[in-house]
């Protein structure tokens, strides 16, 4: 049954699939990469271990599990998609990086076949099937971060007929969160499970240090904001500087073609703002940070953070940078992209959820004067755990 299925799988891949993937990947500029996906190279007689990540990021997630193993073993790593295969080229120049072969059974056995594998690691939702029930049928394959949206779930329960070929191929699943461990709970044997907790948290450190001269400013941030939420957060700010001395609100809009739209926002409620590009002193009631790649490391310098995303209909951005800091985050009602971290870290009190403007009021309130009490907390020690985990997990079955 599984090949009957096999067969069908790879018509519809090569009938719909490989069409439209060239044609997107031509669309954005990228090579192709068609001689390599079809027959990838052949490569000295090396044993590898072998990451298989999507995009960037993925490669991101893995790199803390790749930078532990590589001290010890040869890191091969397939990537999926064109701009995430330059990025990893780029990250990772000291392992052997190549683009993902295609999920067709002779590219597939020829890439088997070109490299040692003793152990494959497949990086959150990556389900190929003849990748994966090809390659399980040589060495362990183990889902790294494993994740199962609702939507996904539904999918996999509908045509389970065709995916649990493709469940039944894993060895192990260490899996990010409690959710995602009691979707995959349904669909494989609960003793494939262990749940190790999110990689993003290992992620989470900024990626350069950042300067901004506070001048004693007691300093609001509202991160990665979208259109509605500026206003939000500038009525509620306003009626604060009423009763808390030397208060400013540094505002990192999520797309910086607002900044001018933001400008007049501030300028109606009658504040007066500056921008990062002009000087790195808050002096003014709002500072708008109107560069790229700063914001992570600006969290330091934050006494509480409002999480964009989360007032209006996004669901929700990466709160970890801020946690990163030990800073305390207040989230609107739209957390359904980070709910699993908001029901995490609401148990410390570092994370509250402010479904209304006059809750938000009274958060930032109790943060500011130091009136709400946060459990000790460290990201660190969190982060350290969970690579510990995954790294034991890993650990097992080279050992094997």
């Amino acid at each position: 049954m599984e090949r009957l299925v096999g067969y069908f799988y790879q018509l519809i891949y090569i009938l719909f699939f490989l069409p439209i993937f060239s044609l997107l990947t031509k669309k954005k500029g990228y090579s192709l990469n068609f001689k390599d996906r079809f027959f990838p190279d052949c490569e000295e007689n090396k044993e590898y271990i072998w990451f298989h990540c999507a995009s960037v990021g993925e490669l991101n997630l893995a790199k803390p599990l790749i930078n532990k193993l590589k001290k010890e073993n040869n890191i091969l790593i397939t990537v999926f998609s064109p701009r995430g295969l330059d990025y990893g080229k780029k990250e990772f120049n000291d392992v052997k990086v190549i683009p993902l072969p295609f999920d067709l059974a002779f590219s597939i056995n020829r890439f088997l076949n070109s490299y040692r594998i003793k152990l494959g690691l497949i990086v959150e939702e990556e389900y190929w099937f003849n990748l994966l029930t090809i390659s399980s049928k040589r060495f362990p394959i183990l889902s790294v971060n494993s994740r199962v949206s609702k939507k996904s779930f539904k999918k996999y329960k509908k045509f389970y007929f065709f995916y649990r070929y493709i469940f039944n191929s894993f060895s192990k699943y260490l899996v990010r969160s409690e959710t995602d461990y009691l979707y995959l709970k349904q669909l494989v044997k609960k003793e494939k499970l262990k749940l190790c907790g999110d990689l993003k948290y290992i992620s989470a450190k900024p990626k350069k240090d950042v300067y901004l001269e506070k001048n004693n400013k007691k300093l609001i941030i509202l991160a990665s904001s979208h259109l509605g939420e500026e206003e939000l957060v500038l009525k509620v700010f306003s009626k604060l500087k009423k009763e808390i001395d030397n208060l400013a609100l540094l505002i990192a809009p999520r797309h910086l073609e607002r900044v001018k739209e933001i400008e007049e926002l501030i300028k109606k409620f009658g504040l007066n703002y500056s921008l990062r590009t002009e000087n790195n002193n808050i002096e003014k009631d709002v500072y708008i940070l109107n560069t790229l790649g700063e914001l992570s490391g600006i969290y330091k310098y934050a006494d509480v953070v409002v999480m964009g995303g989360t007032f209006v209909d996004i669901g929700g951005h990466n709160i970890l940078e801020a946690l990163y800091f030990n800073k305390p985050v207040i989230v609107g009602q739209f957390t359904y992209k980070i709910e699993d971290l908001v029901k995490k870290f609401s148990e410390y009190g570092i994370v509250i959820k402010a479904e209304t403007e006059e809750k938000l009021l009274n958060s930032l309130r109790e943060f500011l004067l130091n009136k709400k009490r946060v459990k000790n907390f460290s990201l660190n020690c969190l982060s350290e755990k969970i690579l510990s985990c995954y790294e034991n997990e890993i650990l097992k079955y080279l050992k094997s």
